[in-house]
């Protein structure tokens, strides 16, 4: 292969890059506690069970921002999350608060809430603080570091609402080990109800009320005012994670639908999946087409500049340089001096004449050369070129 080619071919799979990065945009991987993971740490229990108990579940797959404006209902939120929380989205949240909505805050007791996660925090005056107990050993580290890695329980009898856990899900088992038992504060509940050991937790607010609380007193879940709404933090989400929620005599479903009835939820629970991943059809295409007009000439613009740049570096510089042309050697000099002397003084007819005499007088086999010269310097100097090249030979 060629230089030039290697060239040209290396040019066109820069070209099929840049049009490759330009038309591709970023791709977030859904992760955290989802509606369809039946995981460990997945909530399609909790879902699967409220659907089935009457409750009108859904989830929103789109921008906080199109919530709908008169915030009837609970609206569910999850950190850490995917997408970071904007300011756009926090306006929606204060928004939804402010025409009496309630929101429901999941937090992970075992990770800081990521780099998204503390503006929404901050919006919603939610503080956390550092684990007031002991470092974990290395036993309890690996353990909330394995359960979510969990094998995936069964499905959901729409008549039980629990799951089937594995027995020998080693990874889970350890997990379970550094669990809470929350209490509710009135009333009681029919089963134990388990959380998570949480190492961080919210600092208390004097306003809040709790639902359910651990015996010391730290953690659970408390409820309070906001603006016109209410605003519930739940300190660990393992309380709807299947891992939790769907234990056999787990008395985690119902202190979940307690919570739901102490808010407005009789209006719809809307669970935002937006910021853990999940995007539908809908708010994934573009809304503005001229917008997108506007990007896809810009990029056009962009590429054309591109092809351009490298069409102009591919070629070569400069005018065409002529080929060497053959050296010059002395015989071939002293015949152009003798071609310019007899042309000045007129001889070249004669002189030619002369040459062709000579050469049929001395061949030794018959020629192809005319019998009369008739040309000029230049034919002159060809008919002594044809002659020497006929000397060589061996004909004259």
């Amino acid at each position: 292969m060629s230089t030039a080619r290697r060239v040209w071919l290396a040019i066109l799979a820069m070209v099929v890059g840049a049009v490759l990065l330009s038309v591709s945009f970023p791709r977030i991987a859904p992760r955290g506690p989802l509606t369809t993971n039946a995981r460990a740490e997945g909530i399609q229990a909790a879902w699967l069970y409220l659907d089935a108990r009457g409750w009108d579940v859904r989830t929103w797959q789109r921008s906080l921002r199109e919530l709908p404006p008169d915030g009837e209902g609970v609206l569910v939120l999850a950190v850490p999350a995917a997408r970071p929380y904007g300011t756009e989205d926090l306006d929606a949240v204060r928004r939804w608060l402010m025409v009496g909505g309630d929101v429901v805050l999941l937090l992970d007791g075992t990770a800081p809430p990521g780099a998204g996660g503390w503006q929404l925090l901050e919006g919603l005056d939610v503080e956390l603080r550092a684990s007031w107990e002991e470092e974990p050993d290395q036993d309890e580290e690996a353990a909330s570091g394995a359960e979510a890695d969990a094998a995936s329980p069964g499905s959901l009898p729409a008549d039980e609402g629990t799951l089937e856990l594995p027995e020998d899900d080693e990874a889970l088992a350890r997990a379970l080990r550094q669990e809470l038992l929350l209490e509710p504060s009135e009333g009681a509940i029919d089963g134990p109800v388990h959380l998570r050991r949480p190492r961080v937790r919210v600092r208390p607010h004097p306003d809040e009320r709790w639902l359910l609380r651990s015996d010391d007193g730290r953690v659970g879940v408390r409820i309070r005012r906001a603006e016109r709404g209410r605003l519930a933090v739940v300190d660990d989400r393992s309380l709807l994670m299947n891992g939790w929620f769907a234990r056999p005599g787990s008395g985690n479903p119902a202190a979940v639908e307690s919570l739901l009835a102490a808010l407005d939820a009789e209006h719809g629970i809307l669970y935002d999946e937006w910021h853990l991943g999940i995007e539908d059809a809908a708010s994934a295409a573009p809304t503005d087409p001229s917008g997108r007009r506007a990007l896809d000439a810009l990029l056009g613009h962009l590429l054309c500049i591109y092809l351009g740049i490298a069409w102009a570096l591919g070629r070569r510089f400069g005018p065409v340089r002529p080929a060497d042309p053959p050296p010059r050697t002395s015989v071939e000099r002293d015949l152009r001096a003798l071609g310019a002397l007899h042309t000045r003084a007129g001889h070249a007819t004669a002189l030619g004449q002369r040459l062709l005499d000579l050469a049929h007088r001395r061949a030794r086999t018959p020629l192809s050369l005319p019998e009369t010269f008739s040309g000029g310097p230049a034919d002159l100097v060809a008919l002594a070129r044809e002659i020497a090249a006929l000397q060589a030979e061996g004909r004259l």
